[in-house]
This record gives structure tokens, sequence and C-alpha cells, in this order.
């Protein structure tokens, strides 16, 4: 297999992805009655969209930057494939992810969420003293607002609050 098609073959899954989801969505999602243009099926719709035309786009990008490029030396083939380093931070950042899901409903969200994003800057490499705390308090204050004060829904609140 070329490496043109190698490296097509992620945006044709989701361009079939995408058209599955068109074709799913009238089974799914009634209209609502409404014959306006903007009801309950208008933004899967979108989506479903969305994703075709940026796998269309990407496809066609990976087909037109081989040709204009160079074949590769061996050496920078290797250089592009990512390093056991690289798995593990993916594999910690899942981890991470579970466990936010696991400790949210007994230590609440707004102390699970300061770790989870504060876990994921030390895994990144972040070392910068100022970012490593003001960042994790920003993020966490304001999707806590976003989704409680804006979207007014509960958030876990755990043991402490």
């Amino acid at each position: 297999m070329t490496t043109k098609v190698k490296a097509a073959i992620p945006p044709l899954v989701m361009l079939i992805f995408g058209f599955v989801l068109l074709l799913i969505i009238p089974g799914q999602i009634s209209s609502g009655g409404s014959r306006s243009y903007v009801n309950p099926q208008f933004i899967p719709y979108l989506m479903g969209w969305f994703i075709v035309i940026l796998s269309v786009i990407s496809i066609v990008i990976e087909f037109i930057k081989k040709d204009m490029t160079s074949e590769e030396t061996g050496e920078e083939e290797k250089s592009r494939t990512l390093d056991q380093k690289q798995y593990g931070k993916v594999f910690a950042i899942f981890s991470l992810l579970v466990l936010w899901a696991v400790l949210i409903p007994y230590l609440g969200f707004v102390i699970v969420t300061y770790l989870f994003v504060l876990g994921v800057m030390l895994l990144l490499g972040n070392r910068n003293k100022y970012q490593i705390l003001i960042v994790p308090i920003a993020v966490t204050t304001v999707v806590y607002f976003g989704i409680k004060v804006f979207m007014k829904v509960n958030l876990p609140s755990g043991i402490f609050l």
C-alpha cells in the first residue's frame, strides 16, 4: 500500500462516518413538526456535512501534498512516527480522563477538574509556574460558570462543597 493511500485512510473512514450520520439522522431525530430550516435536525445535519466536507478536503490535500513533495528518506519517515513516550502520554491522559469521571461524584466537579487540567499540563511538559497556577483555575472557573450559571445545569458537588 502506498503512502498516499495510507495517509488517506483516516479521512476516508471519517467520510464514510459522515455519510452514515447523514443517512441515520431522519430515523433518529424527528423534525418536531417544524417547517422552518432550524429544527431539531439542524445541528446534526450541520455537523454531518461539516465532517463530510472536511474529510473530502483532507483527502484532496493529502494527494496534492504527496505529489508536490519529493520522496522522503527513511530517516525523515522515522522522525515523523510517534515514539513510545508519545504513546505513554496519550495513555496517561486517557487514564486521567477516566480517573476524572470516576472521582467526580466523590470529590466534586471543581476539585477534580482543577486536578485534571493540572495533570494534563504537567504531562504535556508545561513547567511555567504562573501558567500551572493560573490556567487550571481559569479553565475550571470558565467551564463551571458556563455549565452551572449560563446553562443552569447542576454539577456534582462532592463531599467538600
